[in-house]
C-alpha cells in the first residue's frame, strides 16, 4: 500500500485481518498499481466493486476510460456505451435492405476522395449521403453506441492501392431522436454492411445495406443478359427505369447508374454497361455475386424486382428483335432517348453476341417483311445490321 512506512505493516495487517480484507483478491482491489488511488490506471487490468462499473465488466468506469478501452467522447466521466439510449430503430434512410447499383467511383478516378454511394462523407456528387436513423429518443449522438460489420473489402482494380476497413466516421442528432452516420468511406462495393445501434437491450435494432454496380435488378447477380438471363440488369433498367413498364426495387438506386442525382436516361444504362464490362477504372462486375450476409448471421436478404415485358424471351436475339419492333417512345421519354438506348443495346449485343448470331440477327431484322411499331426506329436498321455485321 502506497504511504504506509514499513514499521506500520504488521498492525494494518492484522486489521485487515479482522476485517476479511487481507485475502489475496479480497473483494475491493486485486492491483492497486491500477486502479483509482494510485498514481495510474492505464497499466494491466483492475477489478473493482467501490467505484461505478456502468458497463458490468468488473472494471471501475474510470479505469475503462483511462486504459481507452470505453470512449469518453463527452468528457463527462461515463463510458460512451452507458449512455446510449434504451431504444430501437424504428426507421432508416434509405430503407433496410437498400442494393445500391449505382456507379461506386468516376470511371476515370477510383481514389477513396471521389468515392460515391451510402454513408459517403464526399462532396463530389451531390454532396454526403448519410445514412439516417431514427430511434426516437435523444442522447446517443456517440459513436460508442454504433457499430459497423462489412462482409468483405472492395475488391479494387489490379495495381490500385487495396481499401482499408470501412468505419463509422461522425454521429450527429438533427431532429430530436433521429441520426445522421457518415461512414469513413461509402459502403463497400460488392459487399454487405451492417450498421447496429448498441442502446437497444434486446440486441436486435439492425439495418443492412448491400452495394453490387450495376445490378439494376436488384437480384444481387450483375449480369448483362447476352446469354439468355430473363432478368439481366440491362433488360431490368430499360423497362422498369425507362420504359417505366414495371417499379425499379430500389428507385434511384437502381435506375441512377451513372449517379448524376438526375433523370433516368441513356446515360445511366451506357455506365451501366461500363460497369459490367469493366471499362476505365472500374472492376468488371459481370459476373458478380453478393456474399451471404454474414453479418446477420449468413442471412439472404435479396428482394429483386419483377421485370415486365421480357422475362419470356430467353434468346438474347429474341427479345432484341422484339424490343426494336414493339418499342414507341416512352411517355415523358424524347425520340433522341430513344434512339441513344437503342444505340447502347446495338452496342452491347455487337459487343458479346457469338459472330454467327450477330449475322443471324442482322438478316433477321432486314427481312422486308418484318414490321415496326415507330418508323424511327425502322430508319435505324440498317446502321443496326451493319454494326452487328462488324
Amino acid at each position: 500500500l502506497r504511504w504506509v512506512h514499513n514499521e506500520d505493516l504488521p498492525a494494518l495487517h492484522a486489521e485487515l485481518i479482522e476485517i476479511g480484507l487481507a485475502e489475496d483478491g479480497a473483494p475491493t482491489i486485486s492491483d492497486v498499481m491500477t486502479c483509482p488511488g494510485a498514481d495510474t490506471c492505464v497499466s494491466g487490468t483492475c477489478q473493482v466493486s467501490l467505484g461505478e462499473d456502468c458497463n458490468n465488466n468488473g472494471l471501475e468506469d474510470s479505469c475503462d476510460i483511462a486504459a481507452s478501452t470505453s470512449r469518453d467522447d463527452n468528457q463527462n466521466g461515463i463510458p460512451d456505451e452507458c449512455e446510449c439510449s434504451n431504444a430501437s430503430i424504428i426507421v432508416a434512410i434509405p430503407a433496410a435492405g437498400t442494393l445500391d447499383a449505382r456507379v461506386p467511383h468516376p470511371i476515370d478516378d477510383n481514389s477513396v476522395a471521389v468515392r460515391q454511394g451510402i454513408g459517403s462523407p464526399n462532396t463530389y456528387t451531390g454532396g454526403p449521403e448519410p445514412i439516417t436513423i431514427d430511434i426516437g429518443l435523444s442522447g446517443s449522438a456517440l459513436l460508442a453506441c454504433w457499430d459497423l460489420c462489412e462482409t468483405g473489402i472492395e475488391e479494387v482494380q489490379q495495381g490500385t492501392p487495396a481499401l482499408d476497413p470501412n468505419r463509422i466516421l461522425s454521429v450527429t442528432e438533427g431532429s430530436p431522436g433521429v441520426y445522421d452516420i457518415l461512414l469513413e468511406r461509402p459502403i463497400s462495393a460488392g459487399q454487405w454492411t451492417t450498421i447496429t445501434y448498441l442502446g437497444d437491450v434486446s440486441g436486435s435494432s439492425v439495418v443492412s445495406y448491400a452495394s453490387l454496380p450495376s445490378d439494376s435488378s436488384a437480384d444481387g447477380l450483375a449480369q448483362q443478359g447476352m446469354q439468355g438471363e430473363p432478368d439481366s440488369d440491362v433488360w431490368q433498367w430499360i423497362y422498369c427505369c425507362f420504359q417505366l413498364t414495371c417499379t425499379p426495387p430500389h428507385g434511384d438506386y437502381s435506375c441512377d447508374i451513372n449517379h448524376d442525382v438526375s433523370s433516368w436516361n441513356f446515360m445511366d444504362l451506357g455506365r451501366l454497361a461500363d460497369l459490367l464490362q469493366g471499362f476505365g477504372t472500374y472492376i468488371v462486375w459481370e459476373g458478380k455475386m453478393l456474399p451471404s450476409n454474414t453479418c446477420l448471421g449468413g442471412q439472404s436478404m435479396m428482394s429483386g424486382g419483377t421485370l415486365a415485358g421480357a422475362a419470356e424471351l430467353e434468346n438474347p436475339s429474341d427479345r432484341f428483335l422484339t424490343y426494336l419492333t414493339t418499342t414507341a417512345v416512352p411517355p415523358g421519354r424524347s425520340k433522341e432517348d430513344l434512339f441513344m438506348v437503342i444505340r447502347v443495346l446495338t452496342t452491347l449485343h455487337a459487343n458479346r453476341l457469338p459472330m454467327d448470331e450477330k449475322v443471324t440477327l442482322a438478316e433477321r431484322l432486314q427481312d422486308p417483311t418484318l414490321t415496326f411499331q415507330t418508323k424511327f426506329v425502322a430508319d435505324m436498321i440498317p446502321d443496326i445490321a451493319a454494326a452487328l455485321r462488324k
